[in-house]
Formats: structure tokens, C-alpha cells, sequence
């Protein structure tokens, strides 16, 4: 039992979670997608990678935790983030670096 590390091949007892969140942000102007890593994934849902890691080993169902993003429908955030065209899509995505308030 165990994982095996899929860049260098050795087996690990335990990988090392990243929580990443993708979320379609809505406003007066449109919507534009966002994408939520680490520390910011925690901030948006108020709960830790290692919180969500137990919810799913308890549950066995990642889709336990859409409760926690409907929950943010019709929040208003601020954030700052870095924004990427996507040729393929011919869109815009935010990779947010900070969440500065949740109301």
C-alpha cells in the first residue's frame, strides 16, 4: 500500500494535497472564471486541505463539500489576481493570489 510519486517514481506513504478551487465569478459586468489554490482554496471555503481530506475519507464523495461553495452564491468577494487569456477557450482566467474580503 502506499502511493508512488508519479515525476520521480518512489513510493510515498502520504502525497502532499493541493487544494485547488474553480469557481465561475459573477458581477454587474459578466462572469469570468477564477481558480483558487492552497492557502486561497482554504480562505474561500473557511476549512484546511487536511479538513477537506477527512470529510472525503469519511464520506467517500468529493461532491461533499458543494455545499460549502454554494453557500458563497451571492457573497461578494474582493480578491487580487493574475489574469491569463486562454487561446483555446478564447476567455480570460484569474488565478487569484489573495482574497481580501468576503462579505
Amino acid at each position: 500500500e502506499g502511493y508512488i510519486c508519479d515525476s520521480c517514481g518512489e513510493k510515498i506513504e502520504e502525497p502532499n494535497y493541493l487544494m485547488i478551487i474553480q469557481a465561475t465569478l459573477q458581477d454587474e459586468t459578466g462572469t469570468i472564471s477564477a481558480t483558487f489554490f492552497r492557502d486561497q482554496a482554504e480562505k474561500l471555503i473557511d476549512t484546511t486541505t487536511d479538513e477537506v481530506i477527512d470529510i472525503f475519507k469519511q464520506t467517500g464523495d468529493e461532491s461533499s463539500m458543494a455545499g460549502k461553495i454554494e453557500d458563497l452564491i451571492g457573497h461578494e468577494i474582493t480578491l487580487i489576481a493574475d489574469a491569463q487569456y486562454n487561446d483555446y477557450n478564447e476567455d480570460v482566467r484569474l488565478n487569484v493570489r489573495k482574497i481580501v474580503i468576503i462579505v
